[in-house]
């Protein structure tokens, strides 16, 4: 049901989000920005470690969950799709993550969206 998509969404957001906040306390990356690379020209300056992006993390939480909750269903795989590949291109074009920055959080974001989906599969039967 909806409710139950939801629920699991939510768990792999909460859960993404818990292993980006302590994944960039530990690797303490400096954001581009914060390095002198010649010709970037930063549009935001977020004061907290650049590894992993937390925006490719929560969106490729989402896309993933809607891919396990809608499965073979385009009309919400693709915009889904669509729309977290702009987010974690935006992070890069405006200076703000490396491209492993994002790419880690395609990792963490895919797997806690893996890991909650098999979970609830698994323990409630959904």
């Amino acid at each position: 049901t909806t409710w139950h998509n939801g629920l699991k969404m939510g768990t792999s957001l909460l859960l993404a989000e818990g292993v980006t906040y302590t994944l960039k306390k530990i690797i303490k990356r400096p954001r581009p920005f914060n390095v002198g690379i010649v010709g970037l020209h930063n549009l935001e300056s977020p004061t907290d470690f650049s590894m992993p992006s937390g925006h490719a993390t929560t969106s490729f939480a989402l896309c993933a969950s809607v891919c396990f909750s809608y499965p073979l269903q385009w009309k919400y795989i693709i915009p889904s799709a669509a729309y977290t590949s702009l987010i974690c291109f935006s992070r890069m074009y405006i200076g703000v993550h490396y491209p492993s920055d994002v790419l880690a959080g395609i990792i963490v974001g895919s797997a806690m969206s893996f890991v909650t989906n098999y979970f609830y599969k698994k323990e409630f039967g959904f």
